[in-house]
Order: structure tokens, then C-alpha cells, then sequence
């Protein structure tokens, strides 16, 4: 996280904004590289995930947007970590600081581990079973998702990281992967229609 955010994201950002949510965050966040991510409880002990987004990092609509789709995702039958809403009905909350605004989220706590090709235990063909099960439930949902001009296409998406591409030759093969996969989309939606 850039030096002029962790100047700015205070204690009193954190327990402020975690009251919207009827949380309780711990002091230590769980990680901190594009977001400020917390474990928090509920009064009745149940376990969110509370999250910071700085307003250099997205704007309020693209967040808004995500919880919408993780929202429409789960009331679908997704296993998604869910968002709640606040007490003031909103997936997100802005809290403004001397320098930009921090957007809060909360979201259902995903119990487990993380599972690594070094672990036979869990690496295994039953793991990939359920892996292609639910990257096809979610893209079966995709489909019946309108467009929303908040959230970047995948292509959009691909095309901002490429510039940190440490060399041209990089660059310049990653466009090519990017513009092959535009054609073959365009392809493909032609014989949708």
C-alpha cells in the first residue's frame, strides 16, 4: 500500500466506519496490498471480512458495482464470500480522510485454508472437480448479469497492467495475447447472434 494511504487510514477510520457495519475489527489487518483487509465480529460472534479501498485505488460506482454482482452471485446459489449491507442500507460506506476517501465493505468470513500443489492432501483431482463445478456455475450466472458501465471488461482489465511489464518485448507479446482473445470473443458472439 502506498506510503500518502497508510498516513492516512487511522484508527479512527477503522472503528468509525466498522460501527456502520455492527462489527468489531481487530487491530491488525490480515492484508494490506491494493486493500485494507480485517477480520471483525458481530455481537453474536459470527466472523466478516471488513475492507478499505482507497478512492486512488477504485471509484465508489466500481465498488458498488462488485457488491452488487457478489450479491446477485449468492442470492443465485454461488458460493461467495456474500456482502452486507450497513445500517444505513449500503454495500459500501465512505469515510473521508485529509487526503481521499476510504470505501468500507463487509463480507461473509470463507472458512479453510489455503491449498497449495505441495499439498496432496487437499491438490487433487476432487479439488479440480469442484473448481471446474463452481468457475461454471459462476459463468452460467455471468451470462444472465447485465452490463454495467462501472466495472472494466476483462480487456479493459488485461490492458491496464500491461505498462508494468518490465521490457517491450513483453509488452509488446502481451497485446498480441490481449488483441487474439478480442477476435476470438468477436467470433464467438457473432455466432451467438
Amino acid at each position: 500500500m502506498e506510503l500518502f494511504i497508510e498516513k492516512v487510514f487511522t484508527s479512527e477510520v477503522l472503528f468509525d466506519t466498522a460501527k456502520r457495519f455492527q462489527v468489531v475489527p481487530e487491530e491488525k489487518p490480515l492484508g494490506d496490498f491494493e486493500n485494507f483487509v480485517f477480520k471483525a465480529r458481530r455481537s453474536n460472534g459470527e466472523i466478516r471480512i471488513l475492507r478499505f479501498t482507497h478512492s486512488s485505488h477504485r471509484s465508489i460506482e466500481e465498488i458498488e458495482q462488485e457488491m452488487s454482482f457478489l450479491d446477485y452471485l449468492g442470492e443465485n446459489g454461488a458460493p461467495v464470500a456474500k456482502p452486507h449491507r450497513s445500517i444505513n442500507q449500503e454495500f459500501v460506506e465512505p469515510y473521508q480522510t485529509e487526503n481521499g476517501v476510504f470505501y468500507a465493505s463487509l463480507f461473509d468470513y470463507a472458512p479453510g485454508t489455503r491449498v497449495t500443489a505441495e499439498d496432496p492432501e487437499f491438490w487433487n483431482d476432487e479439488l479440480f472437480k469442484e473448481w471446474g463445478k463452481t468457475i461454471g456455475q459462476l459463468h452460467k450466472l455471468t451470462k444472465n448479469y447485465p452490463h454495467t458501465p462501472h466495472r472494466l471488461d476483462w480487456e479493459k482489465d488485461e490492458e491496464m497492467y500491461i505498462h508494468y511489464l518490465p521490457n517491450h518485448t513483453l509488452k509488446a507479446l502481451a497485446y498480441e495475447i490481449v488483441d487474439s482473445n478480442k477476435k476470438i470473443n468477436r467470433r464467438q458472439m457473432t455466432r451467438m447472434v
